[in-house]
């Protein structure tokens, strides 16, 4: 009985294992992948997008990796998941607060009730520092990825309009201490040019056929 006690449990450690590092491997390639997509972003002016974003990306990536090799070691790395997917839900919550959001924040909460439970069930109690260590780098790092990987161009041509949006990075603010996007411009069946204000800096723009062939300040 012993030992079909002991084989149940080292199986049940193994496929933990096996869960922790596929949860690793998930992190980092996204990790990996949104940092790339951001070097490219920045290569393209109609994202106005600063060298500072390219830095706060890789550092994030560099901190999710980190986070996801200390989760995998850990027999407790489970644990730092669930903080990640409570953090994770809260900020999406509250990004759709008028469509999803209440729902997400509401499964937000459960997650932090479960995820206190365990923290004051754990036997030895070894401090928070170590509780939230892998879970607080993941955190940190996965959270503004994630906001980062669906932010888009300023300005997006297609045929027959343009799209505009307005990319996170300006949402802090500019010289000028605004924020926000305004834009004015005209449409043709072939072509599209204005100006839009974004961060309190103004880009004029032209789309041909569907393409961006200007989009500088000004």
């Amino acid at each position: 009985m012993r030992q079909a006690q002991v084989a149940a449990g080292n199986r049940s450690k193994g496929s933990s294992q096996v869960a922790l590092v596929a949860l690793a491997l998930l992190a980092v390639a996204f990790a990996a992948r949104t940092a790339v997509l951001i070097g490219q972003e920045w290569r393209e002016p109609n994202y106005a997008m600063p060298g500072s974003v390219v830095a706060v990306a890789a550092f994030c990536g560099v901190l999710t990796m980190v986070g996801a090799y200390v989760a995998a070691r850990d027999a407790n790395g489970l644990r730092s998941w669930l903080t990640v997917l409570t953090a994770l839900l809260f900020l999406w919550g509250f990004l759709t607060i008028f469509s999803i959001g209440l729902g997400l924040l509401l499964a937000a909460i459960a997650c932090l009730v479960i995820r206190l439970r365990l923290v004051y069930h754990q036997q030895p109690f070894v401090g928070w520092h170590f509780l939230i260590g892998a879970g607080l780098l993941l955190s940190l790092g996965l959270i503004p990825l994630s906001a980062l990987s669906i932010s888009g161009p300023v300005v997006g041509c297609m045929p027959g309009g343009v799209q505009s949006s307005v990319p996170i990075w300006t949402l802090f603010g500019s010289a000028s201490g605004r924020s926000g996007m305004t834009s004015s411009g005209s449409v043709s069946s072939q072509q599209a040019a204005g100006h839009v204000t974004v961060g309190g800096t103004t880009y004029g723009y032209t789309c041909t056929n569907g393409r961006l062939t200007s989009f500088q300040p000004g």
